[in-house]
């Protein structure tokens, strides 16, 4: 592909697009059918490869150009009138192989809808897999709008899988959810407990996650004065600069064997969003490679 074709994830030489010499594949799933307030999501893969271009590839934190291990941009996972069911399918199939060719899988959303599939794919490499979320939502209902696949399912599913869930970030659920996560202890930690402190969050969520993690980034997580292009917005969330705390943590100790952001919605005239996801994307490559 040309260099600076917008299809591409990052605006950097050709020869680090390859895909037999790429550690990460950047799979872009522009998903929105059970989307339930705002549409847009749809757009959200698009927009954040375009943002990739206009992010500086030296990491400011860490000081090094972690692309250089190979960054390929898959086509993109299209849907037309299919069912939740078979997106989840379509999903997984266009995953299974690139985890099985020893990728790191990093996929665009798209709704959340999109995560357990990854998941799934994921899990027929990996064993003893656990689900780090970052979220405004716990999204563990069962059902939402008559559909089992809803966005607002999407750990309840992961949880189906067998996966343990660590939440951060949750600020919105119902009383279903809450006593979900009573019944199974599921950990979860809103905004609140994790200003107040972050380094004991950081201690938790290592404690409880698997050797085996899988990141799955809705950007609603994050304040909505931070990231306002999303289908949901919630008041109050986490700063992006505490969640960076916690995935280079993650990234330190634990192996990541996938990851996902989902549910930009972009704002016409507007590019803060998917220019933060954008870079998201970059740290979670950065953080990956700091594992040993």
């Amino acid at each position: 592909m040309p260099e600076n074709h917008p299809r591409n994830f990052l605006d950097i030489d050709p020869k680090y697009y390859e895909f037999n010499h790429a550690r990460f594949v950047v799979l872009p799933i522009g998903y929105e059918g059970t989307a339930t307030y705002m549409k847009g999501t749809g757009k959200g893969p698009d927009a954040i490869l375009e943002a990739s271009h206009h992010v500086d590839d030296f990491d400011e934190q860490l000081f090094n150009e972690f692309f250089l291990t190979g960054v390929y941009t898959h086509e993109h996972v299209v849907q037309g009138d299919e069912s939740p069911e078979e997106v989840q399918e379509k999903i997984c199939q266009a995953a299974k192989p690139l985890v099985a060719a020893s990728k790191i899988v990093l996929s665009l959303g798209g709704e959340h809808s999109i995560t357990p599939s990854l998941v799934r794919a994921v899990q027929e490499k990996w064993t003893d897999v656990s689900v780090l979320q970052f979220d405004a939502h716990l999204d563990l209902k069962n059902s939402f709008y008559g559909s089992v696949f809803n966005h607002a399912c999407a750990m309840r599913r992961v949880h189906d899988l067998g996966a343990d869930v660590v939440s951060i970030g949750a600020r919105s659920f119902d009383r279903e959810e809450y006593e979900f996560t009573q019944t199974h202890n599921l950990l979860y930690f809103p905004p609140e407990r994790i200003r107040a402190d972050l380094d004991g969050t950081i201690i938790t969520v290592l404690d409880r996650l698997s050797d085996q993690v899988y990141i799955s980034f809705d950007i609603d997580a994050l304040d909505p004065s931070q990231a306002p292009g999303t289908g949901t917005p919630e008041a109050g969330g986490i700063d992006y600069r505490e969640a960076l705390a916690v995935l280079e943590a993650v990234g330190r100790n634990k192996r990541i064997v996938g990851a996902d952001i989902v549910e930009v919605a972009p704002i016409p005239g507007n590019k803060v969003t998917e220019s933060v996801a954008a870079r998201l994307v970059c740290k979670i490559m950065a953080y990956e490679q700091l594992y040993s």
